[in-house]
């Protein structure tokens, strides 16, 4: 297996636009902390995050960039069609929502300056407010996850939350799904790093069962043991670099050289709210704001 094949990234042209270029609208909404937005690469595709919730699922094609929303979010929302309606001018079609995955709304062209930044002002309060109503009420594992993400998402900093939501791409649809991870991280270890693969925990019933620490725990070495371990942890080194290097221009911050020594990884369990009451050796206890120090821990 190539690790080249399997790392998440996007080329120099995509990650360009969402810097200073076409797409540079709603990177300025990620880079304000109290949107709540997470920008996560993926495989030639990027995610941004609302909520844990994908808010917008943005592909580089032929000059453009196609921009698709999971309208299921929608449901609980009241006189959602009024809203929808309002994306209509960017092009977005309503008869052809699907349902239980992205729809495209529009198609953004790299020289679309003026329509890219109305777009993003008009959509992202459409979007967020669908999944604002669906999760209402609900403080749930996914809206902890958002906090944690964002508190420690400095590229800079000792442990430095990089990704959310990972899923360990497949080779084709009949491969076995193998690796699911609530945050991929980078912890500094003296003058090196280390991949950090990490579990939330916020209610007493994701504690057991199928999703008990133990279980969690056969899951992650089942990945990192399993006969293309080494080319999966080689691909997510390779993608925390990417990944770091587009942080640091985001947020206009000198990059430093990073050693990530991949012949050590790391697992972390992270118990927020009621499932500190099952708090082990193998876990660590957060509250607000959320910031993990293991100096203090």
């Amino acid at each position: 297996m190539d690790a080249k094949n399997q790392t998440r990234s996007i080329n120099p042209e995509f990650m360009n636009d969402l810097i200073g270029g076409v797409l540079a609208p709603l990177t300025e909404k990620v880079k304000n902390k109290e949107n709540e937005l997470i920008l996560c690469l993926r495989k030639n595709y990027v995610n941004v995050y609302y909520k844990c919730g994908s808010l917008y699922k943005i592909e580089k094609q032929k000059g453009c960039y196609k921009i698709s929303f999971d309208f299921g979010y929608a449901s609980k929302t009241k006189n959602k069609d009024e809203f929808l309606s309002k994306l209509e001018e960017f092009g977005f079609d309503k008869s052809q929502i699907k349902k239980g995955e992205p729809t495209a709304i529009t198609k953004i062209y790299r020289e679309e300056h003026d329509k890219a930044k109305k777009f993003f002002e008009i959509s992202t309060k459409i979007l967020k407010k669908f999944i604002d109503d669906k999760k209402e009420n609900k403080i749930g594992e996914k809206i902890r996850q958002q906090e944690i993400f964002l508190a420690n998402n400095n590229p800079n900093s000792d442990f430095f939350i990089y990704d959310c939501e990972f899923k360990q791409p497949r080779n084709n649809k009949n491969e076995k799904d193998n690796g699911r991870f609530d945050f991929l991280a980078l912890k500094k270890v003296g003058k090196v790093h280390r991949l950090v693969f990490c579990e939330l925990k916020t209610t007493r019933t994701a504690c057991k069962g199928g999703s008990s620490v133990l279980k969690h725990s056969a899951d992650f070495y089942n990945y990192t043991d399993c006969p293309n371990g080494k080319d999966y942890i080689r691909a997510r080194k390779e993608e925390a670099l990417s990944t770091y290097e587009f942080y640091c221009k985001l947020n206009g911050l000198q990059q430093k050289t990073l050693d990530i020594n991949v012949d050590n990884v790391d697992v972390l369990f992270i118990y927020t709210d009621e499932a500190t009451a099952y708090l082990n050796e193998f876990a660590i206890k957060l509250a607000k704001p959320f910031k993990i120090n293991f100096e203090k821990i």
